[in-house]
């Protein structure tokens, strides 16, 4: 099994600190531009799990979601702007009482350090 952690740009729990050299640039979901976030991805017998959490700091919002099988859906990848781009087929809204809402669009902008391990995984 193969595994890796991207972060960036911000980390921190009570006080941000800013990555010098970060894996991601910045990840947008719904109307928030997140400055927080952790992606864990790990290959396993084919298969690709993938677990983001992020926050919005200058919003206070904050989310997470996963899939267990990225290779079974649909992604698409950007390289010239180091783009993830993503369609959550399923968000339960914390914010929004647990409100559901379906076909929610995720992006993530990596760096080229960020990138190359992504693709590592993704090959």
């Amino acid at each position: 099994m193969s595994k890796i952690i991207l972060t960036g740009p911000k980390f921190g729990v009570k006080k941000l600190k800013e990555l010098r050299d970060p894996d991601i640039l910045k990840s947008k979901f719904l109307k928030y531009i997140c400055d927080k976030n952790h992606v864990t991805l790990s290959k396993k017998n084919n298969k690709v799990f993938i677990y983001h959490n992020f926050d919005c700091t200058s919003k206070d919002y904050t989310g997470r979601w996963y899939n267990t099988d990225l290779k079974k859906i649909e992604y698409t990848l950007n390289e010239n702007e180091k783009l993830f781009t993503y369609i959550i087929p399923e968000y339960e809204d914390y914010e929004k009482q647990g409100k559901i809402t379906k076909n929610i669009k995720l992006e993530i902008y990596f760096t080229e350090k960020g990138w190359k391990k992504l693709m590592k995984i993704l090959g």
